[in-house]
């Protein structure tokens, strides 16, 4: 059906009138929504028959305090780091994970949209510690994923990114230099 009623009466909801009043000057919105909310299209909510996404940046963070900390971030250069786990581990394997079919035409034509320098790790090459030895010896200000993971709502502190020696659960990935880098997942 229809999905504009909803989604106005979700920008009632969301964005009242004296915020949207607000609104009116502003370039970029910045929404911090739950777990329940994440899905909710904030581009298409309309105000005054115009959708947010038309005219203003549109993003999404778990917090301000988060948000406004990887702002003040910079790059630390200008290359494209690609770790695309094509092979599926034996834990995939067992978990009954698809292969990541398009994995690597992905890695070729975000490669090619960047067009600078690019290091890149694939299949069995791909594991935890060829990551960060990559990541620290490199200048990168993108890094983009291609690996199956398996997401934890309850405890998201417990969700694994499956790399090709096997899952690596979140905490064990902080260490990673990342230096400003946008990461990709």
């Amino acid at each position: 059906g229809d999905p504009w009623p909803a989604l106005d009466d979700a920008a009632q909801a969301f964005v009242p009138p004296a915020v949207q009043a607000r609104l009116r000057d502003a370039t970029r919105i910045v929404f911090c929504p739950d777990d329940h909310l994440g899905a909710l299209p904030f581009e298409a909510l309309r105000i005054g028959g115009v959708p947010l996404g038309v005219g203003k940046a549109v993003e999404r963070a778990p917090s301000l305090s988060l948000r406004a900390r990887l702002a003040t971030r910079t790059a630390r250069g200008d290359g494209l780091a690609i770790v695309d786990s094509i092979e599926a581990p034996d834990d995939e394997r067992r978990l009954a994970l698809p292969a990541l079919r398009f994995s690597e035409r992905e890695a070729g034509l975000v490669a090619q949209a960047y067009g600078g320098t690019t290091a890149r790790l694939r299949g069995a090459d791909a594991t935890r510690a060829a990551v960060a030895r990559l990541l620290a010896a490199g200048r990168f200000d993108v890094v983009h994923v291609s690996a199956h993971a398996v997401e934890d709502r309850r405890v998201p502190t417990a969700s694994l990114l499956l790399l090709a020696d096997g899952p690596s659960a979140l905490p064990s990935l902080v260490d990673i230099p990342l230096d400003g880098a946008l990461l990709v997942l």
